[in-house]
């Protein structure tokens, strides 16, 4: 936790931090000398310190918190390192400044946070700081490239003419496969005899770390188990254990057989992995084409993967299978929020395919105006067809630009020597799925006027809104989405209006297919809108009810999607798809137990501490959202039923 030396002592907060006051301790231990030598020999001898530093704090908040990371109370080590003030006094001041900082968090919170004052100085451990540190030699001749010196904290280091291929903003995809964090503390375990492969973990993993393989047949470097179906092959479980977050959601979600998981938590301690051996020795191509289904599109190999994202998310499921579903023809544009952050914060790359970020109030017309690009493109390929009226293949894509599978055909057939324009434009050759993704920030809020502005319009895009129900990256501020009597920043006694109903609004135009859905509590049902959308001719609306860290489960992220399966089971958030070409809405969401209403608000802290800040009316109010509740869901019922 602490660097110190007779009168020096440094309070570590993150590596940046521990060198260079470690490096002022050593410079002032060397009597004022420095120099570039130093400063390199300094950063290998630190690399030690920065890894008992982060791994006994981990352990602390570990002891403290069980399976939430919580980081360890530093000030009462500073204090017991000074010896100038009772100890004792100090642990009283803080634990009172914790009730104070951390209520409106729940009493367990303000409880952890009081543990960690009582154990924190039982792992205080002196470094010793020794003057031989300053002739210690460091050399790495590994030369750094572009994203691996930014990684490193040494974008400055960097010359100008490094950014000369990057000069219009576009960089390079999926750069986070190559990272490999290792940040758990604990990892799942796969056990294979208690495995029915039904791939539920792989399709709910917030960082897709956990993928089901197909081999061909036995491998010795795997454990693998006879496939159920394809029944000609083997079937394993691969877990990329350095990219994953350890948040336990998989083993949650994991059904198990008779009564016992197929996976489990374990110690991240090293050990053979056999995940990039997964990678490159599968054959799950044989399920490309198979029937969608949870089961099916987890073989497909994702485009959004190991993400930044929060441990136990709630919002990249829906993404990581967003990929699946449309892979090398997917295009997104990302309002800036929680999903553009985790997606691509410069060097980390979580997707392979376009992507571009705009700002909250102009996404969906920056979606928009892509739509366009990717239209006179296309229009410009079938001018320079037209002109080739023999030419069967040619033919083919006029007749079918709109068809993936033929135009994948098409796109391996053309004679790309004799048609080098072609070339130049074979990037659109196959047709783009457009999706314009943010948070309710964007779409109930900020960027609303230009989401209305392209649901009105007649063209082929989609909107998938991720509904946390409060400004997720910006420390939870209430938004239009967010529910009455929800305690947030700027509703510190609960909010006192109610959610907006997006979904109904959007519904008032007749051309807009429009959905709401749930991964928690319905699969399936994600699958089917996500091709309705896709299929429908015209805008689409997807409402995803998205679990948040700032909601306060209780019982913590790894139960954010059984925590979401509980807020439709009682009617909290109903899931319906509307298909104006129908002109048919189906409530997906049969017979909620409004019984159950309550006890869902009382597992989040966000509704269960209005008992507390609100105490006269706090009762009156979740009656009232209750009742908004059943309303709303009659509201759908008797749509449903026309």
């Amino acid at each position: 936790i602490f660097a110190y030396k007779g009168d020096f002592f440094i309070a570590v907060d993150n590596e940046r931090n521990l060198v260079q006051q470690l490096y002022a301790v050593v410079y002032t231990l060397g009597g004022g000398r420095t120099s570039e030598k130093h400063s390199h020999s300094l950063h290998a001898a630190c690399i030690y310190v920065i890894y008992k530093t982060s791994s006994r704090a981990v352990r602390i908040s570990r002891l403290a918190a069980g399976n939430s990371v919580i980081f360890p109370e530093k000030r009462i080590c500073i204090f017991k390192i000074m010896k100038i003030f009772n100890l004792d006094k100090i642990m009283g001041i803080m634990k009172e400044n914790n009730l104070a900082r951390f209520i409106s968090k729940g009493q367990n919170i303000v409880d952890i946070n009081n543990k960690i004052i009582d154990i924190a100085p039982k792992f205080l451990r002196e470094v010793e700081v020794s003057d031989s540190w300053l002739e210690l030699e460091y050399s790495d001749n590994r030369k750094l490239n572009f994203y691996e010196a930014i990684n490193l904290l040494k974008g400055d280091e960097l010359p100008v003419s490094s950014f000369l291929e990057r000069k219009d903003g576009i960089f390079d995809a999926g750069t986070t496969r190559k990272e490999n964090r290792n940040t758990a503390e604990n990892i799942p375990k796969w056990i294979p005899e208690n495995c029915i492969q039904c791939n539920l973990c792989s399709f709910s993993c917030p960082h897709a770390v956990i993928r089901p393989f197909l081999l061909d047949k036995k491998d010795d470097k795997v454990n693998s188990i006879p496939s159920l179906m394809p029944k000609d092959k083997e079937f394993a479980i691969g877990i990329n254990t350095t990219s994953c977050t350890g948040c336990g959601l998989c083993a949650v979600t994991c059904p198990g057989k008779m009564g016992k998981k197929a996976l489990e938590m374990v110690p991240n301690v090293k050990t053979e992995n056999n995940f990039d051996h997964l990678l490159k020795h599968n054959v799950n191509k044989v399920m490309d084409d198979a029937s969608l289904s949870v089961k099916n599109i987890s073989f497909k190999e994702p485009t959004f993967e190991y993400s930044g994202a929060c441990a136990g998310c709630g919002e990249t499921p829906y993404l990581t299978n967003l990929s699946r579903m449309f892979n090398d023809n997917l295009m997104v544009a990302n309002a800036t929020g929680c999903s553009s952050i985790y997606s691509a914060s410069m060097p980390s790359m979580a997707y392979s395919i376009p992507w571009a970020n705009s700002l909250f109030e102009d996404n969906a017309e920056f979606g928009y105006g892509i739509l366009t690009g990717v239209k006179i493109k296309r229009d410009k390929i079938k001018k320079y067809m037209m002109e080739y009226p023999r030419n069967k293949v040619f033919k083919k894509w006029i007749d079918n630009m709109d068809n993936y599978d033929v135009c994948k055909e098409v796109l391996k057939s053309i004679d790309y020597k004799k048609h080098p324009y072609l070339m130049e434009m074979k990037d659109y050759i196959l047709p783009k799925s457009i999706w314009v993704v943010g948070g309710d920030g964007f779409a109930y809020d900020i960027g609303y006027g230009g989401l209305d502005h392209v649901l009105s319009r007649n063209d082929n895009i989609n909107i998938l809104v991720l509904d946390t129900e409060v400004y997720s990256n910006t420390g939870g501020q209430a938004s239009k989405a967010s529910s009455l009597g929800a305690i947030a920043s700027f509703a510190s006694k609960g909010k006192e209006s109610y959610k907006k109903d997006l979904a109904k609004m959007a519904m008032c135009y007749p051309n807009v297919y429009v959905a709401t859905t749930n991964i928690g509590y319905n699969r399936e049902q994600f699958l089917k809108v996500l091709k309705e959308a896709s299929e429908h001719n015209g805008p689409s609306l997807v409402i995803a009810y998205s679990p948040c860290i700032e909601h306060g489960i209780k019982t913590g992220m790894e139960h954010s999607q059984s925590n979401a399966y509980l807020a439709t089971k009682c009617g909290y958030f109903i899931t319906f798809r509307y298909n104006p070409e129908m002109g048919k809405l189906f409530l997906d969401t049969k017979d909620p137990d409004f019984d159950k209403y309550e006890e869902y608000l009382m597992t989040e802290n966000r509704f269960a501490n209005l008992k507390r800040v609100n105490k006269e009316n706090a009762d009156v109010i979740l009656n009232n959202q209750r009742e908004f509740a059943m309303k709303r869901y009659n509201y759908y019922k008797k749509l449903s039923e026309e």
